[in-house]
């Protein structure tokens, strides 16, 4: 289970207790023409179902047409499925309290969120991106100290690995020491 979705079985039973109340809410739309339990039956129909599935495709980001395989559906419905429970997973995941968060304006505020930290590790990461079509984007992208097109962010970790703070995601051409938003009053 580790190897496929990330977590073993106690993690996933003590996240699906945050997970199951957000994704039961059941909403109907307006002037439905068929009833609420008409049409196809949902593949995933419990919410242990649907959270294995986001938390499969989070950790192994198949293409659509590969999660359509596994899960019997269409790939348009493996991106509704995405879109939908990756909002509902974010804020289980945020009332749990594991999210990193964005902003501190401080070093104050950075040491009172965190008592226990006593070290910190604060780096520039740059992950690659498709090359945009956009010539524009294109520049804005690129990054000239990996030759390729990238994002970048500026993150705080403790030793154990832990992600503490992430700051604003940045386009490629930006120098790390240029990015702001960790400690904003620190630049």
């Amino acid at each position: 289970m580790r190897a496929v979705i990330g977590m073993g079985k106690e993690e996933f039973s003590e996240l699906l207790k945050k997970f199951s109340p957000l994704v039961n809410r059941v909403k109907h739309k307006r002037g439905r023409k068929r009833e609420p339990s008409a049409g196809r039956k949902h593949t995933l129909e419990t919410a242990e179902q649907k959270l294995f599935y986001i938390l499969f495709y989070m950790k192994c980001y198949p293409i659509y047409d590969v999660a359509g395989f596994f899960f019997d559906v269409d790939r348009a419905q493996t991106k509704r499925w995405v879109d939908e429970l990756r909002g509902h997973l974010e804020r289980a995941l945020g009332k749990a309290m594991v999210l990193p968060v964005r902003k501190i304006r401080s070093v104050e505020e950075f040491l009172k969120r965190f008592p226990a930290v006593r070290e910190l590790i604060v780096d520039g990461t740059e992950r690659p991106v498709q090359r945009p079509k956009d010539k524009k984007k294109q520049k804005q992208r690129y990054s000239g100290k990996k030759k390729k097109h990238a994002q970048k962010n500026i993150v705080a970790v403790s030793r154990k690995k832990e992600i503490l703070l992430l700051g604003k995601t940045h386009d490629g051409v930006e120098y790390d020491y240029f990015l702001k938003g960790l400690f904003s009053d620190r630049h």
